[in-house]
């Protein structure tokens, strides 16, 4: 149609009309070339900060391969969330309603390369089960020390954390999870600390960074889950517990930290100080728009003035 035309118009203005159509070409190579920038971009995004991203590379990569223009205009849209810098939530109130006890908050999920996962009983009771791990009838055979120290030895050299805990404890320990199912804890880091997710789940508590649980919900990568095993509860009136953790996240002390740490707010509250830790706990909770991370962190030892 241009051809046509240009013919019948003066040259002056044939000129005008393939310079327009030249800045045109001009203009769609650079943007052609902003969006290949910004999808490269986006695709190292993904890389780095979707844990799910290895799972599809593969059909990612033959996108990219036998649609190339498909591939670009996806990855062009597709926009990453942007994660509030920790600095930026120690100064604030948390009040986002998904991290509440209420019925709406997501279920974390095990992933499948943890142990736990397969150790649940069979009867449906979401009870895990000893068996799995060790012969349950000789441990009935020894006193209750004798079984701590086995338990110790046996996860001595394995990516675990473990502790032998009283039936009473344990039992003071589900009524507060029941109640309470979720918490904050502020992990110390070289520089700073770095906040962690924690949600309980029957017989088990599953812990999460933050960052990750606003942007993946239940998909959140699982950085620590501990499984508790009450096959010994009636007998010897004890339960033992372990913790596995993804080595690539966390350091043996650090997952030890976070056990403590929460063990540390979900106690008996003998003294004033347990009953303040356990009051931030029911905040959270129950009245997350006034929990603020400012008094969680006067309770970290190291931060506060524990």
């Amino acid at each position: 149609m241009h051809a046509n035309i240009s013919r019948k118009v003066p040259p002056m203005i044939s000129n005008v009309l393939q310079w327009e159509k030249r800045s045109a070409a001009f203009t769609s190579l650079r943007s052609l070339s902003e969006n290949a920038a910004k999808a490269k971009e986006t695709q190292s995004t993904l890389e780095t900060s979707n844990p799910y991203y290895n799972k599809y590379k593969d059909k990612i990569a033959r996108l990219k391969k036998e649609k190339p223009e498909l591939f670009l205009d996806k990855l062009t849209a597709l926009k990453i969330p942007e994660i509030e810098s920790e600095s930026s939530i120690q100064n604030s109130k948390c009040s986002p309603k998904d991290l509440t006890a209420s019925q709406k908050t997501p279920a974390l999920s095990c992933p499948n390369n943890f142990k736990g996962r397969n150790e649940v009983s069979s009867n449906g009771s979401q009870e895990f089960s000893l068996d799995k791990i060790m012969r349950v009838d000789l441990l009935k055979e020894l006193p209750s020390d004798e079984i701590g120290t086995i338990w110790k030895k046996y996860h001595a050299d394995k990516n675990f954390v473990c502790a032998l805990i009283t039936q009473s404890d344990y039992q003071h320990f589900q009524e507060l999870m029941r109640n309470y199912p979720t918490f904050l804890l502020a992990l110390p880091k070289t520089e700073g600390f770095e906040f962690i997710y924690s949600q309980g789940q029957f017989s088990s508590l599953l812990f999460t960074k933050l960052s990750s649980f606003q942007m993946y919900k239940e998909n959140a990568p699982i950085i620590l889950s501990l499984n508790f095993y009450t096959d010994l509860a009636a007998s010897k009136e004890i339960v033992l517990m372990r913790g596995e953790y993804n080595a690539d996240v966390l350091m043996p002390i650090e997952a030890q930290t976070l056990v403590n740490q929460h063990q540390l707010f979900y106690n008996r509250g003998v003294t004033d100080e347990d009953r303040e830790r356990l009051k931030l706990v029911q905040t959270f909770n129950s009245n997350p728009d006034k929990f603020d991370y400012n008094e969680l962190l006067k309770y970290i030892p190291g931060y506060g003035n524990s």
